[in-house]
């Protein structure tokens, strides 16, 4: 089932659905919708302070309030409807081509226009604006008033007091009170809607883009999500997508806070793995959700994350809470994609760029520190590896020993993670792919988180690609039965070198705080600071 349409009013979210279900959102549970209605003539629902309506395209085009648990019907022939206040509800006919206001005292409607030429209203408290097929704006004041001297409007939004139209070429201008607009936007050929509420004016471009007006002709991106369908704003700003997402702008417009998930996901399976405070008790609210594997089991993610917290409030910002998702690359990007997380470390470039493109990331990515891949295995060394030897030889060496039908085996994570794709690539490079059909008996596929499967190559005495914080983080009992045949350096042409970069949801202001923090030399003191065993663990971006 689609979304057809949102409503909204204060805090109040509703939605209706393309088989005429009308729900409403349930704060404060999360993702939790209150069914109000299952008519599948239901075409369209508004809402003022005074109330729900809807609007039904089966019979003749009836208007219904809801009332307790209810519906009354107070009108028919209508083919949209508006409200906006306490008193404020209109609806329009394209039989009559008129425009009717319904007067709650006498509970009656009462014409306001007959003119031919329309084609939307911009409804907020109690101002009314009309847009009509000349392009042209008009504001009713017990009688039409024109706002524009030239036309060519192609949409006009209201709110906050202020009125907003969008021209055909593009431009964003506000009303100031004259005929002669204020241009506030230039020519941007693809955008394709605007809305207006109490914090401002946004813009939607054709590839999802969403736009905050900020001052002159200047304009902020608020999300680069490919998805973003539709936007409406009052009190916040509310967005739609075509995978049935909706979030709406909260904190001061700073997070977007997501009221239902994408169609076929489901939350009770992604809780954070840690939430971190910064030894503020008194935290109670998560700001910042990050998505990671390795550098959050080593406990890297605790450290910054306590660290930001504690540089954050002592410049002012109250105590708030960090979440550490734990997921491989593939999984962190999935996670930003779908709202789960608002920023995440990842190690693979390809990756990252892809991430990028797709608006799943905001431009650019930020270089965090550098982790380093280790080639591991069974002190007793059945391959016969020489460590000095390189990346490409060793794994030659496993290859040729392991299909001679020696007792020699590889562990791979197997799991689409950074250590997967980088372990691929070298099987790659010496031209062999064990996993293909049929699968080489010698390749173990596990695909578990580092710790794990780290922990699982030394117990079954298997060669395997790890990495050095994982490696410091396993037991010293795990530690006795592996040896470290290749470990990656510092330079940039190292195979084994692991390169990790934050990526940032275009759609979390604060998430981007945090990345310039973590770039900072206050953030890089912490990386290059972070010991485990007494030994330093990452090496800071260069």
């Amino acid at each position: 089932m689609a979304i057809v349409q949102i409503a909204i009013n204060g805090n109040d979210c509703y939605q209706l659905l393309d088989n005429g279900t009308v729900k409403q959102y349930n704060a404060p549970v999360s993702y939790l919708w209150k069914t109000l209605d299952d008519n599948i003539g239901n075409a369209q629902i508004v809402v003022g302070d005074n109330g729900v309506y809807l609007r039904r395209s089966s019979g003749d085009g009836d208007v219904y309030r809801r009332n307790g648990n209810s519906w009354d019907h107070i009108g028919h022939n209508a083919d949209k409807i508006w409200a906006s206040g306490s008193n404020n509800l209109y609806k329009w006919s394209s039989n009559t081509k008129e425009i009717e206001k319904y007067t709650f005292s006498g509970e009656q409607w009462q014409v306001i226009d007959k003119s031919p030429g329309f084609k939307d209203l911009a409804v907020d408290g109690d101002a009314v604006y009309q847009l009509r097929t000349d392009g042209s704006a008009w504001k009713y004041d017990n009688g039409w008033h024109r706002l524009d001297a030239n036309g060519h409007l192609s949409e006009i939004a209201a709110g906050g007091g202020h009125l907003y139209m969008r021209h055909n070429n593009g431009q964003v201008f506000h009303y100031n009170g004259t005929i002669h607009w204020t241009r506030i936007g230039d020519n941007d050929s693809h955008a394709v809607q605007i809305a207006a509420g109490d914090n401002g004016v946004f813009k939607r471009r054709q590839n999802g883009g969403i736009y905050k007006y900020v001052s002159g002709t200047s304009w902020k991106k608020v999300s680069g999500d490919i998805a973003n369908c539709g936007i409406t704003a009052a009190r916040f700003l509310y967005r739609v997508t075509t995978e049935g997402t909706i979030s709406r702008f909260v904190l001061n417009d700073t997070i977007w806070q997501m009221l239902q998930p994408p169609n076929g996901w489901r939350t009770t399976t992604v809780p954070p793995a840690e939430v971190y405070d910064g030894g503020y008790t008194d935290a109670s609210e998560i700001w910042l959700k990050i998505g990671n594997g390795a550098a959050g089991q080593s406990h890297l993610i605790k450290a910054l994350a306590d660290a930001f917290i504690q540089f954050k409030v002592a410049h002012g910002e109250r105590p708030f809470k960090v979440a550490w998702y734990k997921s491989d690359t593939t999984e962190s990007i999935n996670y930003m994609k779908n709202g789960i997380v608002d920023a995440c470390i990842t190690y693979n470039a390809a990756a990252e760029q892809l991430a990028i493109d797709q608006n799943i990331a905001g431009s650019p990515s930020y270089y965090a520190f550098r982790e380093h891949f280790l080639l591991v295995g069974p002190p007793s060394n059945p391959a016969n590896l020489d460590s000095g030897e390189s990346a490409e030889e060793a794994f030659q060496s496993i290859y040729a020993v392991a299909e001679s039908g020696k007792n020699v085996k590889f562990l791979s994570r197997f799991d689409k993670s950074a250590t997967n794709i980088k372990e691929s690539e070298l099987w790659i490079k010496i031209g062999q792919a064990p996993w293909a059909q049929t699968k080489s008996q010698w390749y173990h596929e596990n695909a578990e988180y580092p710790i794990q499967a780290l922990t699982t190559a030394a117990k079954l005495g298997e060669y395997t690609l790890t990495d050095w914080g994982t490696y410091l983080s396993v037991t010293s009992d795990v530690q006795k039965n592996l040896t470290i045949y290749k470990k990656g350096t510092d330079k940039d042409d190292d195979p084994l070198l692991m390169p990790a970069h934050l990526l940032v949801s275009d759609e979390s202001p604060f998430a981007k705080q945090f990345a310039q923090w973590l770039v900072s030399k206050e953030g890089q003191a912490v990386v290059i600071g972070f010991k485990k065993e007494g030994q330093q663990v990452y090496s800071g971006a260069p």
